[in-house]
């Protein structure tokens, strides 16, 4: 009778460990499950964005010039699409148009200019709180320069550094490198514009 009873005992508790051990195992599977399917990082969905050829994918490179009277304000804007490239300069803190280039492009030039962007490392990005990433009135006497990854209507990436050496903004990469890859994308007839840069 008390060897029926031990094991009994020892059969019970065999039982409730092999089920807790199978629920660990299950809990474990779930887990691993859902971490699989989370959606991808911010930085891995700006890659993707930026190396994007869809006709609705473009980058920008804005540079404003040092904070003065509207009369004499000026901003010039780069803006390279799949289809597209265009440089626009803007005078007025209402960013009225005074010339402007355009050209035609495609997709095989495009998709070789932002793969060579991303190994410049145009995404390396230092992480701001939402005050010290606010790029109005910084370097007022310098020149600001935003670099925009943009999908559609959607900006999904804003780069900025400045040529004041206090406001650095959260751009790490090379901007020179950055730069130039930009300019180069235009023939000499807009060198006009971008000398002005």
């Amino acid at each position: 009778m008390i060897n029926y009873v031990r094991r009994r005992r020892i059969i019970l508790i065999a039982m409730a460990v092999t089920s807790i051990l199978f629920l660990i195992f299950i809990f474990n599977l779930i887990n691993n499950a859902l971490n699989d399917n989370s959606k991808p990082s911010s930085v891995d969905m700006s890659e993707v964005s930026l190396l994007s050829s869809t006709s609705d994918s473009s980058v920008s490179m804005e540079i404003r010039k040092e904070i003065q009277a509207d009369e004499y304000f000026s901003t010039y804007l780069v803006t390279v699409s799949p289809s597209t490239r265009s440089i626009v300069a803007m005078t007025g803190y209402d960013k009225k148009i005074v010339n402007s280039k355009s050209y035609g492009n495609n997709k095989y030039a495009y998709e070789q200019f932002v793969y060579a962007l991303n190994k410049a490392d145009i995404l390396n990005i230092r992480n701001l709180n939402e005050n010290d990433n606010d790029t109005r009135g910084v370097c007022p006497t310098g020149t600001l320069t935003t670099f925009n990854v943009t999908k559609g209507q959607t900006l999904v990436k804003k780069i900025w550094t400045t040529s004041c050496k206090d406001s650095k903004g959260n751009m790490k990469a090379n901007y020179s490198k950055i730069y130039n890859l930009f300019v180069t994308q235009f023939p000499d007839d807009a060198k006009s514009i971008i000398s002005e840069l």
